[in-house]
């Protein structure tokens, strides 16, 4: 009885605590908007005209980075997938790792040059900036970059899993199916579910303590891809501005990243022990 009398104690001190904190919080932030508020508002405006500026050269440099490093990251996969046939049992492991790391990393770039891509397209992509810009051919080849960029990240994950199922011939699933994670799931052993179920726990915990933030973020204005095209709709036609396209593109990053973090964490913590 004393031990949940406490319990309650310390959520009380906790929710009390959170209450003077976001008071604090809340009257700190208006008296900043007040004072500079009107500063900030020029910086960004500044800054999503010089993203207008360069949209198209931005896109090109995104567009060949996103190839480039994908890539790179395949042929190093394919590379990995030839030294495990030859490797012992302790080698694998470290094969192992190294597959994880090499295929994270080549996901969070392709994850993150499709967010890019979206943050600097919606900068200039309102008819309010299409109708009085001098030259809308540059805004076309750019749409056409962003198209081309986001074909070639499907193409590039697509292309990632048949590597890793040349590597691994036991792992099932087609990746243009819509059911191709569950295919794939019941295809792994129990030490690879052990590390998706808890890198997606993680992804759970973390989201539960970054959403809230951003709610409050966003609580004055305004998952994940079809949220983003919604979002970048709603800019085009109604002028909502970049700030709930920025929102969702940071959580779909900030998820892909928790988990793959996640998941190259548990994979070299078997190579530790």
């Amino acid at each position: 009885m004393n031990e949940k009398k406490n319990s309650y104690l310390r959520m009380g001190i906790i929710l009390f605590c959170a209450m003077l904190v976001g008071g604090v919080i809340g009257f700190g932030g208006r008296v900043m908007i007040d004072s500079i508020g009107e500063g900030i508002g020029i910086c960004m405006q500044a800054l999503i005209e010089l993203i207008q500026k360069y949209m198209l050269p931005l896109l090109l440099i995104i567009l060949i980075l996103t190839v480039a490093c994908g890539e790179v990251t395949l042929n190093k996969l394919r590379s990995i997938g030839k030294r495990m046939l030859q490797a012992g049992e302790e080698e694998s492991d470290q094969l192992e790792y190294e597959e994880e790391n090499a295929g994270g990393k080549g996901m969070a770039v392709n994850v993150l040059s499709q967010v890019l891509s979206v943050i600097i397209l919606s900068a200039g992509y309102s008819v309010q900036y299409i109708e009085n810009t001098e030259k809308p051919e540059g805004f076309l080849i750019s749409c056409i970059l962003f198209l081309i960029c986001f074909a070639y990240d499907g193409m590039w994950q697509g292309r990632y899993i048949k590597t890793e199922q040349k590597i691994h011939p036991e792992k099932k699933g087609d990746p243009s199916s819509i059911k191709f994670q569950e295919q794939w799931l019941r295809s792994c052993d129990e030490a690879e579910k052990e590390i998706i179920y808890q890198s997606a726990y993680k992804v759970y915990a973390s989201l539960g303590k970054c959403i809230p933030v951003l709610l409050l973020i966003t609580m004055l204005g305004n998952l994940f891809p079809v949220l983003l095209v919604v979002t970048m709709l709603a800019n085009l036609f109604f002028n909502t501005g970049m700030l709930a396209i920025l929102v969702v593109a940071f959580l779909w990053l900030f998820v892909t990243l928790t988990y793959i973090r996640s998941c190259i964490k548990m994979q070299r913590s078997k190579i530790e022990k």
